[in-house]
């Protein structure tokens, strides 16, 4: 099965909220899903905030929400991560590795040198993921991984 990758939007609320709920229940979190705080984050005008959904024609597969991240140290922008999650069913089939790809695609096009990712220190197989998509562990507290991107050259 194909997933087709898109921008979400904010009829799409209710999938990201089952995913976040999902993806909370994995690791223990009592999430409670505040579609207010879902629809002002899409309301915030020039935030960066951007959201991926994975899906079929009528079945949500994968989402990632992502910002993007001032280096100023490095005078580059790069893209942090900050949810990732395959619904169960799904793990394991290429799924996740088909949304970090359209993710770099996305963030190169955008001339960002990185992304970024985290997961609980508790997390091992979230942590072997990420190394199996290409990441590799960062010096950092906690369970941090960069993926260097080679941007196109400028016309």
């Amino acid at each position: 099965m194909t997933q087709t990758i898109r921008q979400a939007t904010k009829a799409d609320i209710p999938v990201i909220a089952d995913h976040i709920k999902s993806l909370a229940a994995h690791h223990g979190d009592d999430y409670v899903a505040d579609l207010d705080f879902l629809i002002h984050s899409f309301d915030l005008e020039n935030s960066g905030i951007t959201t991926f959904l994975g899906e079929t024609e009528t079945t949500p597969i994968s989402f990632a929400m992502t910002h993007p991240w001032a280096r100023f140290h490095e005078n580059a922008c790069a893209l942090n991560i900050h949810l990732f999650h395959v619904f169960p069913q799904f793990r394991g089939q290429g799924y996740g590795r088909q949304l970090i790809d359209h993710i770099k695609d996305w963030a190169r096009l955008r001339r960002m040198s990185a992304l970024y990712v985290s997961a609980y220190l508790q997390n091992e197989p979230t942590q072997q993921t990420y190394l199996k998509f290409g990441f590799t562990r960062i010096t950092r507290g906690g369970a941090h991984f960069r993926m260097p991107l080679e941007t196109p050259e400028s016309p």
